[in-house]
Parts: structure tokens; C-alpha cells; sequence
């Protein structure tokens, strides 16, 4: 359902939020956090200051920054800023209701509940408790997990076992 470019912006933006500074940030630092390459990823914040999820800022000390609070940028916003509209792949619905078929019925029921779910969770939701623990069982499998090897846990979160 995610795309790449979707899930880098997502680590993009998890890693700014779980600095806990306004300072802004390269991207070849994120790049590397989360390795990729700064190419990529400067594509990717790109998109994503276009959507103006992030700030970019010029000079010596550039980089980029969340425009707004993680509380205030949902998941849906992100998905769209780098997919494109989250569109149904259902029939027309010029029909009556009745005359619909089961599959539009069912493909509407699941557009209808990736719209809610992404609009539900923000980027703080995500960021209170980003991925797995840091003790010896984890899920390195997680697409969180490199920012967590880079930044570490939210502070006053503890490793799960």
C-alpha cells in the first residue's frame, strides 16, 4: 500500500520529530541516518516541502524542519504529499445504491476505512512509541528501526522484552 518514497518521507519526518529540537537538518544526515541516498531522500523532502509538511532553510546552517507541530501532520497528509490522492478502485457510482455490485460495496467499505485510519493517526501517535525495543528481542524488519539505531527511543521509554 506504501510506496518506497512514502516510507522514507514517514522515516523522514519520525526522525525530526524524535530529535526534539526546531534546529534545522540536513538531509545528507538524515540520508544517512536512514541509509539512503541524499539524492533520494533530498527528492523526497522536497515533495514534502512542496506539500508544506516540512521548512526548508537556506545558508550554512540549512536543512529541513516540520512546519508544523507531529501532532498537526497526519498520515493521510504524508501519504497524499507523496502518493498522490488515495483514490477507490470501485465502479462508477452513477448506479442507484440497489444496483450497485457487491465489489463496489466492499471496495467503498475499504477506501472509506484506509481514509479514516490514515487521518486518525498523526505523526505524534507514531512518534510516542516509534518501534520495537532496543533490548534483545527486536524487530529489525520495522521501517522505524533505523531511526531508532540513529536517534534511540523516545525519552522515558523503556526497551521491550
Amino acid at each position: 500500500m506504501l510506496t518506497k518514497t512514502t516510507r522514507t518521507g514517514l522515516q523522514t519526518l519520525l526522525y525530526l520529530a524524535l530529535r526534539g529540537d526546531d534546529e534545522p537538518t540536513s538531509p545528507r544526515v538524515i540520508a544517512a541516518a536512514l541509509h539512503c541516498s541524499p539524492s533520494y531522500l533530498a527528492k523526497v523532502t522536497g515533495q514534502l516541502v512542496r506539500a508544506g509538511i516540512l521548512s526548508a532553510h537556506r545558508g550554512v546552517k540549512g536543512g529541513v524542519t516540520l512546519s508544523r507541530k507531529p501532532r498537526e501532520i497526519t498520515l493521510l497528509e504524508v501519504v497524499q504529499a507523496l502518493q498522490g490522492p488515495v483514490l477507490g478502485d470501485y465502479c462508477s457510482s452513477s448506479l442507484p445504491d440497489p444496483l450497485l455490485c457487491q465489489f463496489h460495496h466492499a471496495m467503498y467499505a475499504l477506501h472509506r476505512a484506509m481514509l479514516d485510519t490514515l487521518t486518525r493517526w498523526s505523526l505524534a501517535d507514531i512518534a510516542t512509541d516509534p518501534g520495537p525495543g532496543t533490548g534483545p528481542v527486536r524487530n529489525t524488519a520495522c521501517i522505524m528501526h533505523p531511526i531508532l539505531l540513529h536517534i534511540g527511543p523516545p525519552a522515558g521509554k523503556r526497551s521491550r522484552q
